[in-house]
């Protein structure tokens, strides 16, 4: 993981994210980029712009530069939060800004990137961790919307049941399961039919990773509630999983596992589709 990009917003708990970001990339003597996806009329009005709008004095050119100056305020306060927070992890930033949705513009760098570090969508939220874990082809990393949480990533969790998703999810964890201090295998459900005198465990011990595969009876229904009770009881600070995925109505949505996870996470979750 040489190359590693964060997406960047207003929001207080980007902070921590950035700093999930900055020390992964320290630890693999990476690069981090900051992507910050530019929206227009992204800032309030001031009160003195206000009037003049409502009292039909401001054309609509200068209301068009005024918009203008506020987006461009907003992503320079963005870039400077993110540099003065990465400075404080001794890396050297980098800074992406473009126009387009959240998930629009970091599915663009992700592409160009090992790691994506985006945030957890919060309640009523766009849902942009979905959406770039669905269409970005490369591993995502999803913080939780919270302003502080493990970073330490030393005990794993990963859910696996043998299909693409999960076996994509896996091999792009690699590199942080050789640095972990316990990886757990869980498995939810009838036990996966795998070849003859294969496991998933002995597979990670030829990459010089010792792991213990657990195996969970519960229902597929209940496979992402038992996900994160097994997590918590390992006191794990990461979740390795895949990103299961399908259209309905036009509309890229997650499975059911792979949401509940998403949505009651309490520390990242790396998912790839």
């Amino acid at each position: 993981m040489k190359d590693l990009i964060v997406h960047v917003d207003s929001a207080p708990q980007c902070a921590a994210r950035i700093d999930l970001a900055a020390r992964l990339a320290k630890r693999f003597e990476g690069r981090l980029s900051g992507v910050y996806a530019q929206h227009a009329n992204v800032m309030p009005l001031g009160v003195e712009a206000l009037q003049e709008m409502e009292a039909g004095t401001m054309s609509a050119s200068e209301r068009m530069q005024y918009a203008t100056r506020l987006t461009r305020a907003d992503a320079q306060a963005a870039e400077q939060a993110f540099r003065e927070r990465v400075e404080r992890h001794t890396l050297t930033a980098h800074w992406y800004t473009m126009a387009g949705s959240a998930a629009d513009v970091v599915v663009a760098y992700a592409r160009y990137a090992d790691l994506a570090v985006v945030g957890q969508t919060p309640a009523g939220g766009e849902d942009v961790a979905t959406e770039i874990a669905l269409r970005a082809g490369r591993p995502v990393l999803v913080a939780p919307h919270a302003e502080s949480f493990p970073l330490t990533m030393e005990r794993v969790l990963i859910a696996w049941d043998a299909s693409r998703e999960s076996t994509r999810a896996l091999h792009d964890a690699l590199p942080l399961l050789r640095q972990a201090s316990r990886v757990t295998v869980l498995s939810v459900g009838p036990a996966e039919k795998a070849p003859l005198d294969v496991d998933i465990a002995r597979h990670l011990r030829l990459h010089g990773i010792e792991a213990a595969h657990v195996q969970e009876d519960d229902t597929e229904s209940d496979a992402g509630r038992t996900v994160l009770a097994r997590a918590e009881a390992l006191s794990c600070d990461l979740i390795v999983m895949g990103a299961y995925g399908h259209s309905r109505l036009r509309e890229r949505v997650l499975g059911g596992t792979t949401r509940h996870v998403l949505k009651h996470m309490a520390v990242p979750v790396l998912v790839a589709h």
